[in-house]
C-alpha cells in the first residue's frame, strides 16, 4: 500500500537525518512519487512526521500483543518482548524514543501514543500491584527500561543476529533493576 510505503520511507529518512534534515521532496523522491501525490496522503511535513510516530507506536503495540505477554500476565515476558522489539525494529524503537518530546509531535499525537502504550503500562502496573516491581510511576519505568535497552543494543548484536548470552545478561540486569526486592 502506498501510504505504508511513504511512512516506512519517511521513517528511514527521519531516523537518519532528523526532522530538519528531510523535506517532503526528499521523501517523495525516495518513494518514487510526485510531491502532489504526497499531499494526497499527508497535509504537510508535520502531519507526516506525526503519523510516522504513531505508525511506530502501533507497530510496537502489535508486536507486544503478538508476544502474548498479556496472556502470561508476567512483566518479565513484556520486558523480553520490549527487548526483542528493540532489536528487531531498531529504527522504529529509536525513532519513538528520540521523538517522544520532539516539538513537531503534536499534543494529540502524544496523547494517542500514550493511549496505544496503555496496555504495556498496565502490564507494569500489574507487576507493581503484585509487589514484584519497584514503585516508580509506570510511564517513568517504561522510559527507563527503554533507555536501558537502547543502550544495550550494540552489546546484543552479534554478526547481524542477537547474541543469546548477551540477551540473557541484559534480561537479568533489567529484571534485577525492576524487581522490588532486588
Amino acid at each position: 500500500n502506498q501510504k505504508e510505503k511513504i511512512l516506512s520511507t519517511a521513517l528511514c529518512l527521519f531516523y537518519e537525518n532528523g526532522y530538519d534534515g528531510v523535506s517532503i521532496n526528499d521523501i517523495a523522491k525516495a518513494v518514487g512519487i510526485s510531491k502532489s501525490t504526497m499531499f494526497h496522503y499527508f497535509e504537510n511535513k508535520d502531519a507526516l512526521f506525526n503519523e510516522t510516530f504513531i505508525y511506530c507506536k502501533l507497530l510496537a503495540a502489535d508486536f507486544f500483543l503478538a508476544s502474548g505477554y498479556e496472556e502470561h500476565a508476567d512483566y518479565r515476558v513484556f520486558i523480553e518482548a520490549l527487548l526483542l522489539f528493540a532489536f528487531q525494529h531498531q529504527k522504529e524503537f529509536i525513532f519513538m524514543l528520540d521523538n517522544e518530546s520532539n516539538k513537531h509531535i503534536t499534543d494529540a499525537s502524544k496523547a494517542q501514543g500514550l493511549q496505544i502504550n496503555q496496555r504495556s503500562i498496565d502490564c507494569l502496573l500489574r507487576g507493581q500491584e503484585k509487589g514484584k516491581i519497584i514503585a516508580l510511576p509506570a510511564s517513568m519505568l517504561a522510559l527507563i527500561l527503554s533507555d536501558i535497552i537502547r543502550d544495550s543494543l550494540p552489546y546484543l548484536c552479534d554478526d547481524g543476529g542477537m547474541n543469546e548470552q548477551h540477551k540473557s545478561e541484559v534480561m537479568d540486569a533489567i529484571i534485577h533493576f525492576v524487581q522490588k526486592d532486588a
